[in-house]
């Protein structure tokens, strides 16, 4: 039972842990793909618990080869990510896995060699190598598992993910800016004044300076993951596409010309 809890365990440590990185990871990509196997192998690592329940040879076959893109997916992580040595959050996320993997992997190879004789004459074996499980227990145990993740996934497709569409006022600012191409132009919200888009473009600064328009709607698509930004994309600015003025940087700022914040200052996509 110990095993089937460890492969449940560590198939739902190894989604959330891929699942919030996949966020970061554009379609088309190198490790577009390579991020999409490793959350379809966590998936598979965690259902590979309950086939261990009644076929124990199968279910750490399922495992070990599961486990086996993991780390592959893992070891790519490491050696595409220069500033892993800085990020401390992902080098101790990243390290806790490698361990995990290795314990399975370890775990997978002796489980395949080991012979029914040798397990019967120890009860450390028999606990961490059996080759039958009680059916009633398994399956009692199988079910109420199913229930608790059902509820998990259910509140993670409800809090997470989670896009809207707004649509804002901003008034504009435009400044010389040395070290990028394009005039920098600022939206900044007009009932938001902490928060403001930053573009670098020519083509938006004519427009604002050729129309005189002092104020613009800005209609943009953000998502959240329990209430927390996870990415965002302007849509339209006064009816024309987002994508028409180039790259945009979403930024909030307290005090420097801001005004003063008295903690965390409402943000565009929260109603006020």
């Amino acid at each position: 039972m110990r095993i089937f809890l460890f492969y449940i365990f560590l198939g739902g440590f190894y989604f959330f842990q891929n699942y919030y990185s996949f966020h970061q990871v554009h379609f088309g990509s190198d490790g577009y793909g390579l991020s999409l196997y490793a959350i379809i192998s966590s998936i598979v690592l965690y259902l590979s618990g309950y086939i261990f329940l009644y076929h124990q040879k199968s279910g750490i076959l399922i495992a070990l080869f599961c486990n086996i893109l993991l780390i592959i997916h893992n070891i790519n992580i490491y050696l595409g990510n220069i500033n892993l040595v800085k990020d401390y959050k992902l080098s101790y996320s990243l390290g806790i896995s490698l361990v995990f993997q290795l314990l399975l992997i370890v775990h997978s190879i002796v489980y395949l060699f080991i012979s029914p004789e040798i397990i019967e004459k120890s009860k450390f074996y028999k606990s961490y190598f059996p080759f039958s499980i009680d059916k009633k227990i398994a399956s009692i145990v199988g079910s109420a598992t199913v229930i608790v993740s059902v509820g998990i996934v259910s509140v993670l497709v409800l809090f997470t993910g989670v896009t809207r569409v707004v649509e804002r006022d901003v008034n504009w600012k435009i400044e010389e800016d040395k070290f990028h191409r394009g005039k920098k132009v600022t939206l900044i919200f007009k009932e938001y004044p902490n928060y403001f888009f930053e573009y670098y473009s020519d083509k938006l600064a004519n427009k604002l300076i050729k129309n005189e328009l002092s104020v613009l709607k800005i209609k943009f698509s953000y998502s959240t993951d329990f209430g927390n930004l996870t990415g965002y994309k302007v849509l339209s600015i006064d009816n024309d596409t987002g994508i028409d003025y180039g790259f945009h940087l979403l930024t909030s700022e307290c005090g420097n010309g801001y005004p003063d914040c008295n903690g965390k200052p409402i943000a565009p996509w929260e109603e006020k």
